[in-house]
């Protein structure tokens, strides 16, 4: 009975979710997960995610030193990444990696939400 009590609470970690895209590609950034960049990447959010009164930090949570542009003209929200800053969204959009050098760009998932969870 101890032996099983120790497994379930010392257990060894499981690997670490990585997802790569490619560059230019359009993939679901669901509200709640929590991203973390493996890789320097630009991502583009559309500007819809933001109401015209609505705060940033109220829809996009991240590190202090990502930069944020917003090209009204474009329609989007810029973010730029270097490794190991993280992420979170708190709604679900269509969001895109974009690259200058064409290589796909990783990310490492460090929470899903339990609504999302049967997806994945």
């Amino acid at each position: 009975m101890f032996k099983s009590f120790l497994k379930y609470f010392f257990s060894k970690r499981s690997r670490p979710t990585i997802c790569v895209q490619p560059p230019d590609s359009v993939f679901p950034l669901l509200k709640g997960v929590v991203l973390k960049s493996l890789d320097e990447v630009t991502l583009a959010l559309p500007i819809a995610v933001l109401y015209p009164d609505e705060v940033i930090g109220s829809v996009i949570q991240c590190d202090d030193d990502v930069l944020i542009n917003i090209a009204e003209k474009d329609e989007r929200v810029y973010l730029h990444f270097k490794p190991g800053m993280k992420m979170s969204i708190t709604k679900s959009c269509q969001a895109q990696v974009l690259s200058q050098n064409k290589q796909p760009r990783r990310f490492e998932v460090l929470f899903i939400p339990p609504e999302f969870r049967k997806n994945v």
